[in-house]
């Protein structure tokens, strides 16, 4: 079966790379369409603060079953991906915490949180820093986590969170902006903010 893919085995290792992209750019794109609908405002509102969430409104129950309906599609995939490109099905191979539980915990927090550009910051700083660091041997785990450590205390948004700080606007934002009030009571509001306050002369 896996010959069907290529007849050489670096033929197959370029199908199987750009399959991957596909699959991570389709992944990227729905995950944008989710967040920016009424079902990413949903899960945003609860990320913030559950209860006061579904005090508002949203459906706590259908909202969490639906994120995981939208990205068991997308993890099936990955791990078929994942499947045929090392041959094999095992513990070890597709289960390692390390591989899939503790670098992916690592680039989120490293990146920022609450966006779409800072898992893929942190994505290109973790592979800088394992090449990096591959020399140290067992010190690259340790270093790895003294450097998340830090991040969490001195820039709990990540560096993406700091790049926003410092005036770089979202390239994928997924924040609603909440629209001016229509009707005779925004007029009003818009009406008295373009009114110049008094002037008092001493």
């Amino acid at each position: 079966m896996v010959k069907q893919f290529g007849a050489r085995l670096g033929d197959r290792i370029d199908l199987f790379y750009a399959m991957s992209l596909g699959l991570a750019l389709i992944a990227f794109v729905a995950t944008w369409a989710l967040l920016r609908s009424r079902v990413g405002l949903g899960l945003t509102a609860m990320r913030d603060n559950e209860e006061a969430a579904g005090s508002a409104g949203v459906d706590l129950v259908r909202t969490r079953v639906l994120c995981f309906l939208w990205t068991a599609p997308f993890l099936g995939l990955a791990g078929v991906m994942t499947a045929l490109e090392k041959l094999r099905v095992a513990p070890t191979a597709s289960f390692n915490i390390t591989d899939w539980t503790i670098d992916v915990i690592f680039i989120v927090v490293i990146g920022g949180i609450g966006s779409l550009e800072g898992p893929i910051v942190g994505a290109v700083i973790f592979f800088a820093l394992r090449q990096w660091l591959a020399d140290f041997g067992a010190w690259y785990l340790i270093l790895l986590g003294a450097i998340s450590i830090a991040v969490i205390l001195f820039e709990p948004r990540g560096f993406w969170g700091a790049c926003r700080r410092w005036g770089v606007p979202d390239i994928l934002p997924v924040s609603h902006v909440p629209e001016a009030a229509d009707g005779p009571a925004g007029a009003a509001s818009g009406e008295a903010a373009r009114t110049p306050a008094p002037t008092t002369v001493g």
